[in-house]
């Protein structure tokens, strides 16, 4: 590990360590976001983690989706086969105890639209 990596990890444990309203925030932000997700019909899988994912299982989809999301603004991570196994092709959300709930809603109110029109969600 380089001296920089270190620090920042260091640097990181003690902000855990003395903000622990972040890591709170985070999960509250966490379940707020993967309880919508599962209420719009996504498979999240067996998630434990503020990396939330949907399952797309359709490479194209899951990369027409992330572009057409950019485009306005709303970053998500698309996983395709490479990367996961064959028939899971899931998008990551990855959540920050610097997201706020409004900003999940913002996702929530144009996620459903695109997965519907790429047919994604039926």
């Amino acid at each position: 590990m380089t001296p920089a990596s270190a620090a920042s990890v260091l640097a990181a444990l003690d902000i855990m360590e003395s903000e622990p309203d972040r890591i709170q925030h985070l999960w509250d932000v966490t379940n707020y976001a993967l309880k919508g997700f599962k209420a719009m019909g996504f498979d999240t899988g067996k998630s434990e983690s503020p990396i939330i994912p949907l399952f797309i299982r359709d490479d194209v989809k899951a990369l027409k989706l992330t572009q057409i999301l950019l485009g306005e603004g709303i970053f998500v991570n698309p996983v395709v086969f490479s990367g996961s196994s064959e028939g899971r092709f899931p998008h990551q959300i990855p959540l920050m105890a610097t997201h706020t709930n409004q900003q999940v809603m913002k996702l929530w109110k144009r996620l459903p639209k695109v997965a519907k029109t790429l047919n994604i969600l039926v």
